[in-house]
Order: C-alpha cells, then sequence, then structure tokens
C-alpha cells in the first residue's frame, strides 16, 4: 500500500534520503553477511515476566523463525497490506513479527502494554486488522483473554493468537500455528511471486498519536519513513556496524523505533530487549551485553550517573547513550546529572509521535531546543543531510519591557513524516485523512514555541496548544478523562491534570471539586474508573482536591493553574 505522493516519492528519492529497499531486504542482507553473529536476545528475567525460557538468536536463526511467521500468515489467507495489531512485552518475539509482516507485505500495528479494553476497541476499529497476536505478561491482566474480549466488538478480526503453551479457549498458540503451516505450506516463499514488488515506501507500521487533535488516531509509516527516522539517531549518535544495542524500551512508539529498531538492522548490530524497567537486571545486562549503545528515560539519567560514581556501574563499553524525552518541551527537564562520568548523551525527542529529533548534548541549557529552518545529522558535521525542516505558524507577542517575541505552533516537515491518518481499505480503496498542514506541507505538531538566539535561531517550546498528557510518552486527551472523572457522584467537578514524574516525565493527577453531600473517597472513586475498564495509567494516582476549577475566557480549563 503506497499512501505517499509520487511528487514526495521522486523529490526524496532524488536528495538521497529516501531509497527502494525494505527493513526486511536490509535484514536479510545482515543474514546473508553475519549469519552466525547474535541479531537478538531476550532479557535474562524472561521468566520472570512471561512465559518461556530467555532466547539468543542468531542472524540465520532469526531468519528461520521469520520464515516461519511469513508462512503462518499465509496459512491463515491474509492479503498483502491485511493490518495485524499485536500487544507484547520487550521479547524477541517482537522485532521478528515486524520483520515477518514486513516480509510477507502485512501492515503491523504495535499497541501499547498499558492499554486495556476501552484504548484497544478504540484503536482496533480505527484500523480493521484481520489478525491480533498476543502473549502472557505477569500481573492482573490475562493479556490474550484480555484480547478475547476486545473481539467482541471488533468485527474486521479473524483470528486471536498468542505465543506460549497455555492459551485460553478461542485462541491458537502461535507455535501449533507454524507446526500446522510447516506441514501444509506447499508454497516456497517469494515475495516477488506472492505478493508482486514489496518497496521502501509502502505502508509498514502503524503508530498512534501525534499532531493537534486529541482523538486516538492511526500513523501508517511506511519503510522510508522510518530509515529516515532512524538516520538521525544513528548519524547522531555515530553508530557503527555490528555493534551492541541495549533497548529499554517498547516498539510502540516511534522514538524507540528510531533509537534501536531502524539502526540494529541498517548497522547489523546485535540487539539486547529489556523488558522496562528494572534497574538492577538492566546493571546487569550492561555488564553481561557490553553494550555499545543504550538508553534511558531523561528523569532517569540522574540515577544512572549517581550509579557510575558510586563505582558501581562501569560505562566504559558505551560509545553514546540515548537520552528518551516523552514529548517535546517535557515540564520535567531535570539536567544535573554530572555529564562528564556518562558517556555522550545524545538527547532523542518526540514530536507529538510525528517526527524525532535527536541532538548529541554539548550544552545542558539548550537541551530542549531545535534548530529553526533546517534540522541535519550529525549536526556536527559539515554538509550533513537534512532530514527535517521547522519552522513557526504564529505571530509577535508582547514580552514585557523586552519588546516583542514570535511565538507560534511547530511545524515540521520532512522524509519522516507521514501525510496523514489510516483509514482501512473499503470498496473504494484506501484513503488518507491529512493531517492539518500549510500550503507548503508543514504539518501542525500543536507544539507552541518561540524563536530564541542560541547560537542560531532555535525553537524553544513554551507549551502545547492542546489539552493533551504525555504519560510516559503515550499521548492522552485530557479532554476525554476530564469528562468521566466527572460522572463520578463525589465529585462536583473534576478534570485531568498532569503532575511531574522522576521516571514517566509525567504522570495524570486528578484536580477535583469534592461533592456537597458527602466526602470524597479516592477509594470509590479508583473503583467506579475501574467499572469504566480504563488502562490503569488513566486512574489518576494522585487527588488535588480544589475549591473551584479555573476556565479561561473560553470556557477551556487552565490546567496549569491546577498543576503542582
Amino acid at each position: 500500500m503506497i499512501l505517499c505522493d509520487q511528487s514526495e516519492i521522486d523529490g526524496y528519492t532524488k536528495e538521497g534520503v529516501w531509497g527502494q529497499a525494505t527493513l526486511d531486504a536490509l535484514f536479510r542482507k545482515n543474514v546473508r553477511s553475519y549469519r552466525d553473529e547474535i541479531a537478538l536476545s531476550d532479557p535474562p528475567t524472561r521468566e520472570k515476566f512471561t512465559c518461556g525460557a530467555a532466547r539468543r538468536l542468531t542472524y540465520g536463526q532469526a531468519d528461520e523463525i521469520i520464515e516461519d511467521l511469513a508462512a503462518m500468515f499465509r496459512i491463515l489467507k491474509l492479503d498483502r497490506d491485511d493490518v495485524v495489531a499485536v500487544q507484547l512485552p520487550n521479547t524477541v518475539e517482537l522485532p521478528l513479527l515486524i520483520l515477518a509482516c514486513f516480509r510477507a507485505g502485512l501492515i503491523i500495528s504495535i499497541l501499547p502494554t498499558s492499554w486495556r479494553q476501552v484504548e484497544l476497541e478504540r484503536a482496533l476499529n480505527k484500523i480493521s486488522p484481520k489478525v491480533l497476536i498476543s502473549q502472557y505478561i505477569a500481573g492482573d491482566v490475562d493479556f490474550p483473554d484480555l484480547m478475547r474480549q476486545t473481539t467482541v466488538n471488533v468485527p474486521s478480526i479473524r483470528h486471536i493468537l498468542a505465543f506460549g503453551d497455555d492459551v485460553p479457549d478461542g485462541i491458537v498458540a502461535v507455535d501449533k500455528a507454524i507446526s500446522f503451516a510447516r506441514e501444509n505450506d506447499d508454497f516456497i516463499f517469494d515475495a516477488e511471486d506472492k505478493y508482486g514488488s514489496l518497496c521502501a515506501n509502502d505502508v509498514a507500521i502503524i503508530s498512534w498519536n501525534g499532531s493537534v487533535s486529541p482523538e486516538l488516531r492511526p500513523l501508517p509509516r511506511t519503510h522510508n519513513h522510518l530509515i529516515s527516522a532512524g538516520f538521525t539517531v544513528l548519524l547522531e549518535a555515530s553508530l557503527q556496524n555490528q555493534g551492541s544495542l541495549l533497548c529499554p524500551f517498547s516498539f510502540s512508539g516511534l522514538a524507540a523505533l528510531a533509537a534501536f529498531f531502524v539502526p540494529w538492522i541498517l548497522t547489523g548490530s546485535s540487539l539486547h530487549l529489556h523488558q522496562p524497567f528494572d534497574r538492577d537486571s538492566f546493571k546487569q545486562q550492561i555488564n553481561l551485553e557490553q553494550p555499545t549503545f543504550t538508553g534511558l528515560p531523561a528523569a532517569a539519567l540522574p540515577g544512572l550517573a549517581k550509579t557510575v560514581k558510586s563505582g558501581n556501574l562501569d560505562l566504559s563499553c558505551l560509545k553514546a547513550l540515548a537520552c528518551l524525552w516523552p514529548t517535546f518541551g517535557s515540564r520535567n527537564s531535570s539536567t544535573d546529572i554530572n555529564a562528564p562520568l556518562l558517556p555522550p548523551i545524545i538527547d532523542i525527542v518526540s514530536i507529538s509521535e510525528l517526527a524525532v529529533f535527536s541532538h548529541r548534548r554539548s550544552d545542558n541549557l539548550a537541551i530542549n531546543f531545535i534548530p529553526h529552518g533546517e534540522c541535519k545529522f550529525p549536526s556536527f558535521t559539515e554538509g550533513a543531510p537534512s532530514l527535517m525542516t521547522t519552522r513557526l505558524k504564529g505571530c509577535a507577542m508582547r514580552n514585557g519591557s523586552a519588546g516583542t517575541m514570535l511565538v507560534g505552533q511547530l511545524m515540521v516537515k520532512g522524509p519522516m513524516i507521514c501525510a496523514g491518518w489510516f483509514i482501512p481499505k473499503t470498496d473504494d480503496g484506501e484513503e488518507l485523512a491529512p493531517l492539518e498542514a500549510d500550503a507548503q506541507g508543514f504539518v501542525a505538531t500543536g507544539v507552541k514555541c518561540e524563536i530564541v538566539d542560541e547560537g542560531g535561531p532555535k525553537l524553544k517550546p513554551v507549551d502545547r496548544l492542546n489539552n493533551i498528557i504525555y504519560h510516559g510518552g503515550l499521548a492522552v486527551a485530557a479532554e476525554d478523562l476530564d469528562v468521566i472523572y466527572s460522572e463520578f457522584s463525589g465529585v462536583e467537578h473534576a478534570v485531568a491534570v498532569s503532575v511531574p514524574d522522576p521516571i514517566l516525565g509525567e504522570r495524570i493527577a486528578a484536580a477535583i471539586v469534592p461533592g456537597s453531600e458527602a466526602g470524597f473517597s479516592y477509594e470509590d472513586f479508583k473503583s467506579f474508573l475501574e467499572t469504566r475498564k480504563l488502562a490503569p495509567y488513566k486512574i489518576p494516582y494522585r487527588v488535588i482536591e480544589v475549591k473551584e476549577i479555573q476556565v479561561d475566557e473560553e470556557g477551556v480549563v487552565v490546567r496549569q493553574a491546577l498543576e503542582t
């Protein structure tokens, strides 16, 4: 499925930033070159949180499993461009499934494991998947059964599969499906014969959220979109071939795909997965795998620096360290991390899930600045390629006695940015609902910035233009939660607000005006929200009691006044 405009394809191809090879084709090239080298490994703690023993796979072994999964998809009679939705932990099954979908000409959507029935139903009905794949994760949720319950209200689904032997009735074990495919799939896989020519401009992944609207929306990304995003990190971090990458992030977001999944394939490295987040096992994996590149949430870096300073962790193996920010302009942006104790830090910022910006840190005060105009990677090399361009859509505003300043909405354009929202295939053909963009094709991000002069014009975030809270990078529509919170009988009025968190960046709290007839009970409030089948992170971990909910002249909640 090619949804990009041909003029866009021609332009980026001529510039040399887009090519023809899919990520699976690049992976198969690695198989030919590094067949007996380690490609993937599980977290050593795998048996503590999911089924099966931890595995270490060579490129040759990984390729065989990918072939098996592709054969399974053929037996399920999936057509090219059908959607497969998965909800999995950070184990080797996830990157293997991603590549199997690429090989079979399918589109994969990776669903956050923090989503529950409400979020899953909304998302799945927007992409109409044919197959759901899940896996047991230790905790109070049976994820395969959650998928089964969700399918009741998602009519497009034909098959539900799960990794592991002990799966609920009505769900097929992946291993059994693979065994059946081996016995019955007489077709020798050849992408050219079966699916026609797959190219890098085909839609590969559907990710979620972004832009100005708080509504949950699917973003279709091609191989070229992903590769362009990955190059921003690969080039800025100077990642070399056959390195060792330790990934403690879920691949449900663009930043993790750009920082780890794509560089893994482009460099023929080994990819070691960590189930987020266990400090002790993370340290053990660093000692065991000796990675050349890893990363942490921005808020976790001070703790890492203290551990290094105490002599309890040696990071001399690292050539660079990624620092992932949940969104551009994060409120919790502590930078006191004793940077000299750490390897070169690459700040990676998600811009409303529409794009990523990475930059080698040289000045703690300018972490959240991005260039106004062309963003070139690597930023420290003359003549580097431009992979994103920014502009400001706004106007001059008064700035006290200093005169005026230019403040407006950040707009972005470039080869990693898709043109619209995904709409499932219908009898009328495929459609793409366009993103909000200006006449030059710059897409609105929903981030409010001002222009500052820091070694050249740069953009500094001021605030978001919309009511979106980024819980650990997951965009949440605050207005949706306002409605649900206020339905509780123990409050007169309630709204969702953001509060800083040392690991997640932001978490969700509730500002409430207690009801007049009875005292407020947090336990009753929590139980009420649980009956609504919300994801746990949408249930506020903290309640702020106020006398009134402040609104502006247009009736919009002033959340900043409630956030403490």
